[in-house]
């Protein structure tokens, strides 16, 4: 049970979550981001409050935001200034993931499409996360159903707002990579946004693929070389410092220098922003 000033926090952190969506729905990433900030401190000041099962919850929701964030809007530079602060701070919270609180926090997504077409047709779209319900926004005259298999489920029957006939509820949805068959009628459609609830998309964390866990300094290490992952995701890393060594890491080129002889550990991070691998590596002068 929450006390009355951790109510305030969550309260707190789902208004600017929604202040944060309706400015990405303006195309405003730069203060969409400053939101995604803002749910940043609240975050921190829930760390002593709530319960363990909450922080998921929350986690989560940030993730989310932060993938909103950092899908390519209409206009590029936005993107790239929100985005190089996102990413390193998003890297510490999958690392050290210490949310709580939020239990009635909503998951739904709305993500931008912006596809107009005058042909009948298929389209590819790929979600942040395996559908459990969808609704399209879209205007012009015609049908849209999502392909399940052999079946189509009707979507959006020509009304102005989000449709979902009969993808209200969905199950046995396996993939966050759905096909669309859009049925022009006597005008073009545009598809606008879809609206969706889902379930995270199974993830392989980053695996550490090196030859060796003890280096003697000084020496560099490009971490491309010494971590894969299975679902080809880019990689960002972190690496933790020790009394005695002089740690760098630039991008993905790691160099330590002693300051000090012994031996020490340091520890390799390697994220690709869902899961988080450590590796520990012994340090010798």
């Amino acid at each position: 049970m929450l006390d009355q000033s951790a109510m305030g926090l969550v309260d707190g952190f789902v208004k600017a979550y929604y202040d944060a969506q309706q400015l990405l729905d303006d195309n405003d990433v730069g203060r969409a981001s400053e939101k995604y900030q803002e749910m940043l401190g609240i975050y921190k000041q829930l760390e002593t409050q709530g319960t363990e099962e909450d922080r998921k919850i929350a986690h989560e929701q940030l993730c989310k935001l932060y993938y909103q964030i950092q899908e390519p809007p209409k206009s590029v530079a936005p993107y790239f200034a929100a985005g190089i602060f996102i990413v390193l701070i998003s890297f510490v919270i999958v690392v050290q993931p210490s949310i709580v609180g939020l239990q009635i926090f909503p998951d739904t997504i709305y993500q931008d499409i912006n596809v107009q077409t005058a042909r009948s047709g298929f389209l590819n779209i790929t979600l942040q996360g395996v559908p459990t319900s969808l609704e399209i926004q879209a205007s012009g005259a015609g049908k849209i159903y999502l392909v399940k298999g052999k079946n189509l489920v009707a979507v959006w029957d020509g009304g102005a707002g989000f449709e979902c006939v009969d993808s209200c509820v969905l199950d046995g949805i396996s993939s966050n990579k759905i096909v669309l068959l859009v049925e022009v009628g006597d005008t073009p459609i545009t598809l606008k946004k879809v609206k969706y609830t889902a379930r995270a998309v199974p993830n392989n964390a980053p695996k550490f693929t090196g030859s060796a866990k003890t280096f003697a300094a000084p020496f560099s290490l490009n971490l491309s070389q010494q971590f894969s992952d299975q679902d080809g995701d880019s990689l960002v890393f972190l690496a933790s410092k020790q009394p005695g060594l002089r740690v760098s890491l630039v991008s993905d080129v790691l160099t330590v220098e002693a300051e000090e002889s012994g031996k020490r550990t340091i520890t390799l991070y390697a994220s690709d922003l869902k899961d988080v691998t450590k590796v520990p590596i012994t340090v010798t002068a």
